[in-house]
């Protein structure tokens, strides 16, 4: 799927098709459950899963956290990483979203550094098809001006596991191919 295909806008009416949200307290997923799941289970598991109705149910400041980096999750590196992205020692604390409508919205990372807080690289939201299926997912879109050059290469896609808990995942843009660099988590 090309850059521009997986930008078309997509009607409400098609978000459902073709997945699920999990609902029995069996298949409930949790953080912890999602903390400890590899990339490629976060994949199968995103595939599943269904972006939420509105954008508005993103609205605040929501923790985020880093799940998985493709081709390190599982490295002494990657797992040092994960470790650390479960502290408060972690750069990246989450998202800030405001929906400006039930479709389209923005937003604004939240970075730590030492001492100092900064929200940085801001993005705007809407439902677009994922690159991973085509299907239905949030986008977080960085291409804007006041971003860096290579922060603006950058895509992010949201879809819901449960009720304040959402899987997300990372895409950097080379060229013309997306390549998907990790998985996190944003929640209440």
């Amino acid at each position: 799927m090309t850059t521009a295909e997986s930008s078309k806008v997509l009607p409400l009416s098609s978000m459902r098709r073709g997945a699920r949200k999990t609902t029995s307290v069996k298949d409930r997923v949790t953080l912890d459950k999602l903390q400890h799941m590899s990339f490629s289970e976060l994949e199968r598991l995103y595939r599943q899963l269904t972006p939420p109705d509105t954008l508005s149910v993103l609205n605040g400041r929501k923790k985020g956290q880093l799940l998985a980096i493709a081709g390190i999750h599982r490295t002494p590196i990657g797992l040092l990483l994960n470790a650390l992205g479960k502290t408060s020692l972690f750069p990246w604390a989450g998202k800030n979203f405001t929906a400006r409508s039930l479709v389209k919205g923005s937003g604004i990372n939240r970075i730590n550094l030492t001492i100092t807080r900064q929200e940085w690289f801001a993005f705007q939201t809407g439902f677009r098809s994922s690159l991973i299926d085509g299907r239905a997912c949030v986008n977080l879109n960085y291409s804007l001006k006041g971003n860096h050059w290579l922060i603006r290469h950058i895509t992010d896609e949201i879809r819901e596991v449960e009720p304040g808990l959402y899987l997300g995942t990372s895409f950097i843009k080379v060229g013309k191919v997306c390549i998907n660099l990790l998985y996190f988590t944003i929640s209440e």
